[in-house]
């Protein structure tokens, strides 16, 4: 599993976030295929604005917790170019 960095601390979460609408298309970047860097990073930015009832940061910080998979599998387009779940996953490792 790749290694996230904990969340910042809580007075960041009370801070408005603004979904971005649609992930960049990655044809336009020169690749098919999201940067490792890049993937972790919307993997963080998804995870933190997501409501916490749909997956949250670990009480230690060091993972994430997926609470409803349909939920987050909507929030998938709103960062990435898919919603297929089992793509994220593989990305992950």
């Amino acid at each position: 599993m790749g290694h996230f960095s904990p969340p910042p601390p809580p007075h960041y979460h009370a801070m408005p976030y603004a979904m971005p609408s649609r992930a960049p298309d990655p044809q336009q970047s020169g690749g098919n295929e999201i940067d490792p860097q890049s993937f972790i990073a919307k993997a963080y930015s998804m995870i933190t604005q997501a409501d916490p009832s749909t997956c949250s940061w670990s009480e230690d910080g060091t993972s994430f917790i997926i609470k409803d998979q349909g939920q987050f599998t909507e929030l998938l387009p709103h960062f990435f170019k898919h919603r297929n779940f089992r793509s994220f996953v593989r990305q992950l490792n």
